[in-house]
């Protein structure tokens, strides 16, 4: 058998800290060690069109960056979640972090850890921490081939759209390919015209 071996000794590819109006378009990332983009703070960062592989935790992980978005990327291969967004907006006034994930396909991820690190993820680690997340639009996106959920949500006022998700938890029983608990005061969620298919829980026929 042969084959390449890529050993990486970076943490996160790229890191924005309290950073805003910064665009990356069109440019591979790969073989981080941890996340591959890691964006706190600031606000209207955007990462279009770009291919995001190989990472050993999560493709791309925003906090506390309203306006932020990603869009037309391709994700692959990564050891944990496709997008990480938590942080967005307020719940306590319901103003939204207006926050967007749209567009992008998203396949194999949770390689490395193989529940609750779905391709698009909403909520906190740690459920006592509190869920500000308000506004996020996800749509658009093509999910597949994975062992978990495809999209975990909280928060309010979140629209989950035209998405096509098929062949996902495929290794679990308790599970669902969009995902949503733990809150009745998580309102004015739209989920609708979304197209799931082939989705067989716990791998059965």
């Amino acid at each position: 058998t042969s084959g390449a071996c890529i050993v990486s000794l970076a943490t996160n590819l790229v890191t924005l800290t309290g950073v805003s109006d910064v665009a990356f378009s069109g440019i591979t990332f790969e073989a981080g060690k941890s996340i591959l983009f890691l964006i706190t703070g600031g606000q209207s960062n955007q990462v279009n069109g770009c291919v995001l592989r190989g990472g050993s935790a999560d493709a791309v992980k925003i906090l506390g960056s309203p306006g932020s978005s990603v869009s037309h990327c391709t994700i692959t291969d990564m050891g944990e979640r496709g997008v990480w967004i938590y942080g967005s907006g307020t719940r306590r006034t319901l103003v939204s972090g207006n926050n967007s994930i749209s567009y992008n396909t998203i396949s194999d991820v949770s390689r490395l850890c193989r529940t609750y690190k779905p391709a698009i993820d909403l909520h906190h680690t740690y459920y006592l921490v509190s869920e500000d997340v308000v506004g996020v639009y996800i749509g658009h996106n093509l999910i597949h081939d994975l062992p978990h959920q495809a999209i975990c949500w909280f928060g309010n006022n979140n629209v989950i759209e035209y998405n096509e998700i098929y062949r996902v938890c495929t290794e679990t029983a308790d599970a669902g390919a969009i995902y949503g608990s733990y809150d009745w005061t998580f309102r004015g969620n739209i989920i609708r015209y979304n197209y799931l298919h082939d989705i067989h829980i716990g791998g059965g026929a």
